[in-house]
């Protein structure tokens, strides 16, 4: 009996054990995804203004330009459209990519756009 006592809080270490490992790894994947997300949130630049549309004028591309790492491009906005002077400047937030820690959030989407989706989630 002593013996499958023995057993059984080995068994309960290995599982401690495990689910420790499986959270360590699970903060790392959390931080490198953090580490290279585009969040205006809190810090930006100009483009911190440019709004979400469904029918956007706007494009995003990673742009490689004098990098020293591979995974750090440019994130450049091209037009995808004839944008008359005077237009407000739009992309698409693919908000249904993120990845996020925190609970799905949906925000209302009110860009007007004949195939407006909507709702945008998080």
């Amino acid at each position: 009996e002593e013996e499958k006592k023995e057993e059984e809080k080995k068994e309960e270490e290995n599982k401690e054990e495990e689910k420790k490992e499986e959270e360590q790894n699970e903060d790392q994947k959390d931080a490198e995804h953090e580490q290279f997300t585009i969040d205006a949130a809190f810090y930006g630049n100009t483009s911190h203004f440019i709004n979400h549309s469904c029918d956007p004028n706007l494009a995003v591309y990673s742009c490689w330009i004098s990098n020293l790492d591979i995974r750090l491009p440019q994130i450049c906005l091209f037009a995808i459209k004839h944008i008359p002077a005077g237009t407000e400047l739009t992309f698409n937030y693919q908000m249904d990519r993120v990845v996020s820690q925190e609970p799905t959030q949906s925000v209302d989407c009110h860009c007007g756009a004949s195939n407006c989706v909507k709702v945008l989630h998080g």
